[in-house]
């Protein structure tokens, strides 16, 4: 995205460091399905189609491993291009989301009784897999928030606050299309505008001439509009702001 006015563009990656992570519970469909201390619990399971008439089972199951680390294991018999474990909160208790605002977890007011992190377990039919006597669609198992796939389980990570350690946002300035814009904008609208101003001195004392300055002055306008835009994301430098604690 294009940073507009006076403001900045960045991509934001949210931390989450909780005290301890086997005290966190994985919620699904207001259900806990795996509440502190339980080490397994069925978040989903049912079928989906896989095409022409098709049908597939899967189970999608949360798992606390011994040292805390809670991962989301899907099982399904369609072929997987990403594995079937992947990881939501790690033994050393920091969450990174990438893409989240950290507003969107520590909300300014009023603060709910329970820290949250929104997600959506997803299974998205990827390309197609190809064998010597059969064609099968590969699957990706995901774990975010956009639930865009042929399976979407809605869930959330929810422990109390006293086990939030820090909730830090880090932000980086999307400069490349800043920088693409500025480019294309000096290219498509300043240079040919120039170009129009040279000719206009050229040109009889006529309607023509008039033609020449107005467009090319309009032209040559825009880029520089197009330039400021782009200037406070080109400019500026990564920052990091705690959320939390206050």
């Amino acid at each position: 995205m294009l940073a507009t006015g006076c403001y900045a563009d960045f991509q934001h990656t949210t931390t989450v460091r909780v005290v301890s992570p086997t005290e966190v519970s994985v919620v699904s469909g207001g259900r806990d399905v795996l509440p502190s201390g339980k080490a397994e619990g069925v978040v989903s399971e049912g079928s989906f189609s896989t095409g022409q008439g098709g049908r597939s089972n899967y189970r999608i199951v949360a798992r606390r491993s011994g040292d805390g680390a809670i991962s989301l294991v899907f099982d399904t018999p369609v072929p997987m291009s990403n594995g079937e474990e992947h990881l939501l909160v790690p033994a050393s208790g920091a969450i990174t989301l990438a893409g989240v605002r950290g507003r969107d977890i520590v909300p300014e007011a009023p603060r709910p009784a329970f820290a949250s992190v929104p997600m959506c377990a997803s299974l998205e039919r990827e390309y197609l897999f190809q064998t010597s006597d059969a064609e099968y669609d590969a699957y990706a198992a995901l774990v975010d928030r956009s639930c865009s796939g042929v399976v979407n389980v809605p869930i959330a990570l929810s422990t109390t606050w006293s086990n939030v350690r820090e909730v830090r946002q880090d932000s980086v300035p999307e400069r490349g299309g800043a920088i693409a814009a500025a480019v294309l904008g000096t290219l498509l609208l300043a240079v040919p505008g120039a170009i129009l101003l040279a000719n206009a001195s050229g040109q009889s004392a006529s309607g023509w001439q008039a033609v020449f300055w107005g467009l090319g002055g309009t032209l040559v306008g825009l880029s520089v509009g197009l330039d400021l835009m782009a200037a406070p994301t080109i400019f500026a430098g990564p920052k990091t702001t705690i959320l939390y604690p206050p």
